[in-house]
């Protein structure tokens, strides 16, 4: 199911609407031409003439990446003339480049342990938390994530998550892409089955 932010439906703090960036090609050429890169031949090229290379890395040794990580690269070399590379790699080595904030951009999931929105936000996004791969940082962010971690009323902790989640859409700090889905066969003699909204 295409991604319409962070929490996924079914979670403590899931919020109706479509949170993401649009698919916007226009608005993506016109801030590229507004930053301080120009592009030659497929590269970015900084102010100084020096070639910028983009690598994204995910996990995989195949002929091919994987077809989602196909479709961006196609679109990036269509819509903004952009060649990224592609770097695939095993997975631990993969984990250990990513642990240690090595990876310029990844295609990658998130699995959670348990239903509740501390358990992707506070841990993926806090900037003190080990398990922030990105490096990022928002003090508003980090705010909004302590006060939820004390907040006693139920409502107004889902309230500061909604609030932390569309900072760190809007701050791009990742791009929901899809919430993998499940199918089962349950025999209709089992009484109260329920999918969870997360993986068990």
């Amino acid at each position: 199911a295409p991604a319409t932010g962070i929490l996924a439906p079914g979670l403590p703090g899931y919020t109706e609407g479509d949170k993401t960036f649009p698919f916007d090609p226009d608005a993506a050429r016109e801030a590229l031409a507004a930053s301080k890169y120009t592009v030659e031949e497929g590269r970015l090229v900084d102010p100084d003439g020096n070639p910028v290379t983009i690598v994204i890395t995910e996990v995989g040794g195949g002929a091919e990446a994987r077809i989602d990580t196909q479709a961006f690269l196609e679109q990036w070399r269509t819509e903004l003339g952009i060649n990224v590379e592609i770097r695939q790699t095993d997975f631990a080595t993969f984990l250990a480049e990513q642990d240690a904030k090595q990876l310029q951009m990844f295609n990658a999931g998130w699995i959670m342990d348990y239903p509740d929105p501390e358990d992707i936000l506070d841990l993926k996004f806090h900037s003190a938390s080990e398990l922030n791969d990105m490096g990022y940082e928002n003090a508003e962010v980090d705010q909004l994530l302590e006060d939820a971690r004390v907040e006693l009323d139920p409502d107004a902790r889902l309230a500061r998550y909604a609030q932390a989640e569309e900072l760190i859409i809007q701050d791009a700090a990742w791009l929901p892409l899809y919430f993998s889905q499940s199918h089962v066969v349950v025999n209709e003699a089992v009484q109260g089955w329920f999918e969870p909204p997360m993986v068990i």
